[in-house]
C-alpha cells in the first residue's frame, strides 16, 4: 500500500458515504466540539506548495485524524499513525 514517504503512514480507504460513517462514524461524532489546534500537510519545498496527494493532518485537541482523498469517492481516515514531529521523506 502506497505511504506517500510519510512514516507510519498506511491508508486505509472506504468507498463512499455509508462505509465512512459505519467505520468511523462513531469517532467523527466525538469530535464534535473539540477544538481544531492543529493541521498538518505535506509540503513541496522545491515547489514551495502543499503536495495534495498525501494525507493531511487535523488535531482536535489530541484527537489526530488523518484524512486523504483519491478519485471521486475513495477516502482514507486513519488515527493518530502519523507523527507530525518526525520529518517525512516526502512522496516516492
Amino acid at each position: 500500500m502506497f505511504d506517500f514517504g510519510v512514516a507510519g503512514y498506511q491508508p486505509i480507504w472506504t468507498y463512499g458515504l455509508s462505509d465512512v460513517v459505519r467505520e468511523h462514524g462513531h469517532r467523527l461524532r466525538g469530535l464534535s466540539g473539540r477544538t481544531l489546534t492543529r493541521v498538518w500537510v505535506v509540503w513541496d519545498l522545491q515547489d514551495d506548495e502543499w503536495f495534495c496527494d498525501c494525507p493531511v493532518l487535523f488535531d482536535f485537541d489530541g484527537e489526530q485524524v488523518e484524512i486523504n482523498h483519491h478519485k471521486f469517492d475513495d477516502l482514507s481516515l486513519t488515527w493518530k499513525t502519523i507523527d507530525p514531529t518526525v520529518r517525512s521523506g516526502g512522496p516516492t
